[in-house]
């Protein structure tokens, strides 16, 4: 059977933050499987046509409906799927203290657990300090959310992101997708192994997904409050149709 759930994510007060305004997911739960200390269900969303995750102790109001469930056509692999979805950065851990924007505090809850230690910087960044594994696949994490997080210290941990001296930059189209990196040439085959792993170990989120998709919706909903984009929409209305 389907069940019914609210879901949240911890905001940087450590309160909670219901998805989607409170309202319930209805899912086709698959299996249940434990990773660095926490529950997730594995769940077929027939909508969007692929399997989500959802920790456990974020679901409240979980009730069982009349509902059959929906699966997918193709075989599921759980132990593949949580390899790539779970995998954790591993080698002789450091403590290492980040910043992020605030919007990412769901993401790093998530990673390092609610109990690891933040700071507010201001109204828009946080700063926590975790103990990690500082590899390639660390700083490719770190990476992928470009300007929205920095690694402050320790020092050589900083330095060794800031001797690279590149950046990249992906962007995709229909038909290609491009990949850029721009930097000191001698740096490029490590910046480049950092961008592959990144590449290879991509691992779908959906904290971020949602946030972005809220980030879109607010976009919009401003945008049609403003005068000058109404104006500019009308003008390219009557010139284009």
């Amino acid at each position: 059977k389907k069940i019914k759930f609210k879901y949240f994510d911890i905001d940087v007060n450590k309160t909670k933050k219901y998805r989607k305004d409170g309202e319930l997911y209805c899912e086709s739960p698959i299996a249940l499987t434990w990773d660095d200390e926490n529950y997730y269900m594995l769940a077929w969303d027939s909508a969007a046509q692929k399997m989500k995750h959802y920790r456990v102790d974020k679901m409240e109001n979980i009730e069982i409906t009349e509902e059959d469930r929906v699966l997918s056509d193709k075989p599921f692999d759980l132990s593949n799927y949580s390899k790539s979805m779970f995998q954790m950065f591993s080698g002789e851990e450091t403590d290492v203290s980040i910043e992020f924007d605030n919007e990412l505090v769901g993401v790093v809850f998530d990673r390092f657990g609610t109990d690891i230690p933040i700071v507010k910087k201001d109204e828009e960044h946080f700063i926590c300090h975790v103990k990690v594994a500082v590899s390639p696949h660390f700083l490719s994490w770190i990476m992928s959310f470009g300007k929205q997080a920095k690694i402050i210290s320790p020092d050589y941990v900083v330095e060794e992101m800031y001797q690279l001296a590149c950046s990249f930059y992906i962007s995709t189209g229909t038909v290609y997708t491009n990949i850029d990196i721009s930097g000191l040439s001698e740096n490029i085959p490590a910046a480049m192994e950092i961008v592959e792993d990144l590449i290879y170990n991509a691992v779908p989120d959906e904290d971020i997904l949602e946030n972005l998709k809220e980030d879109i919706l607010k976009e919009r909903a401003d945008a049609k409050l403003s005068q000058d984009m109404c104006f500019g929409a009308l003008q390219e209305y009557i010139f284009f149709g």
